[in-house]
């Protein structure tokens, strides 16, 4: 990914903690979304890393997993219309091929369109 503004970062990092919370609020039980897991992930990308913190490839497999579940739990429980479901559904394949915090922010951006009428 390259060098966005920090500015630009919170929000992608708001949005994708935005979309967790729509889905995570249907199961208490999984952990409470954050920020900060998108915004680890954009700075090992850009080359600021932490020893404290796992690898990029870990951290995007994580994401990638909250955002999946987050996914099936929206489909689960919303009344979603064929349409929205449809493109939630095809959200998990692309979320799976993502390879960037750049592609994560494109399918959070899709998964709030899509699940906004369900807010």
């Amino acid at each position: 990914m390259g060098k966005i503004g920090r500015p630009q970062n919170e929000v992608n990092a708001m949005k994708y903690e935005n979309f967790l919370k729509r889905g995570f609020r249907f199961n208490r039980r999984v952990s409470r979304a954050s920020k900060s897991e998108l915004i680890n992930l954009i700075n090992c990308e850009n080359g600021i890393k932490h020893t404290f913190l796992p690898n990029r490839e870990k951290q995007l497999s994580e994401i990638k997993g909250r955002l999946i579940k987050a996914i099936e739990l929206i489909i689960k429980n919303n009344h979603l219309d064929k349409i929205n479901e449809k493109a939630l559904s095809d959200l998990s394949i692309e979320v799976n091929n993502a390879n960037s915090s750049s592609d994560i922010n494109k399918i959070v951006e899709s998964g709030l369109y899509f699940s906004q009428e369900n807010k």
